[in-house]
């Protein structure tokens, strides 16, 4: 049982260590579209992939190391990590802690794809608002000179031809 511990504990670190790779890469990517370099944001996002699949496959061994823990300790097939922690007792701390740790690792993550997130957000909103402008097909909104908010005439937009 000591060994399913360890071996799980295991796990959760390489996760852990996983989830905070790919909040580096998270990190290179909103740099580059800061950047503009968007074939470099298309390279990592790929990367981006490969870090899902690696994750998929910690957590299907993370799955079978505590069905196996459950069965050595009498609980019932997947039980709750806080379960198998009050099972174990004092052996449980280090596991509680590694878990703890994930946790933390995985907040930091969700908190960076929503923030590229938002990136991409920000940029398909600039492309709309800059293909609206050329094309005329939707109002925009401006300011007069005297500061009022007014929608453009479909004549008073670019009309390319200088």
């Amino acid at each position: 049982m000591v060994q399913e511990v360890r071996e799980l504990i295991e796990v959760f670190s390489e996760f852990e260590n996983t989830v905070r790779e790919n909040i580096e890469l998270l990190k290179e990517q909103q740099q580059t579209m800061i950047d503009g370099e968007y074939d470099l944001f298309e390279e990592l996002t790929f990367k981006q992939e490969e870090f899902d699949r690696k994750l998929r496959i910690i957590e299907q061994r993370r799955m079978t190391l505590s069905d196996s823990l459950c069965e050595a300790l009498s609980l019932p097939e997947g039980s709750s990590i806080l379960q198998i922690v009050e099972r174990l007792g004092d052996e449980g701390r280090d596991l509680m802690i590694s878990v703890t740790q994930m946790m933390e690792a995985i907040q930091e993550l969700t908190f960076s794809r929503a923030n590229l997130e938002r990136m991409v957000q920000f940029q398909l909103s600039y492309i709309d608002f800059l293909q609206a402008g050329m094309s005329g097909t939707r109002k925009m909104q401006t300011y007069t000179p005297a500061g009022k908010s007014s929608n453009l005439r479909k004549t008073e937009r670019f009309q390319g031809d200088g």
